[in-house]
């Protein structure tokens, strides 16, 4: 049995979706911004990211894929630079892998940084001196 025709409340046409208003008048969805990074989008990083992945074409990690991106050894976040020492050419598989492992290292970081604060006179932790 065919499924009923309904009529569109803003622009009054019969549609046979299962929406409530026709596709014509349906909003797009909303999408969310992509996360931009200023610093990859200048001239001077994608020279060099270019240039080792030309040089680097097989992944520095696995040896195995092709080098799709380039990756900071040292993160810029903890003090690392943009010199070519500091930079690794890596396939995707790699790269989020190593990004995933550094994600988990900081916030493991973070809590036991949380648990090294000093406390304020819980009868638990002490009278928190230290």
């Amino acid at each position: 049995m065919a499924k009923p025709w309904k009529i569109c409340p803003q622009c009054g046409k019969a549609h046979p979706g299962k929406h409530y208003v026709c596709d014509d008048c349906k909003p797009a969805p909303k999408r969310k911004p992509w996360p931009t990074r200023p610093e990859h989008h200048t001239p001077e990083w994608r020279k060099l990211t270019a240039e080792r992945r030309k040089a680097y074409p097989i992944c520095e990690r696995c040896g195995v894929n092709p080098s799709t991106s380039t990756d900071h050894i040292v993160p810029v976040s903890l003090g690392g630079t943009n010199d070519w020492s500091n930079l690794a050419a890596l396939c995707d598989w790699c790269h989020k892998s190593k990004s995933l492992a550094e994600a988990k290292a900081a916030l493991k970081a973070k809590a036991a940084r949380r648990l090294m604060r000093p406390h304020g006179g819980s009868p638990w932790l002490g009278s928190g001196t230290w």
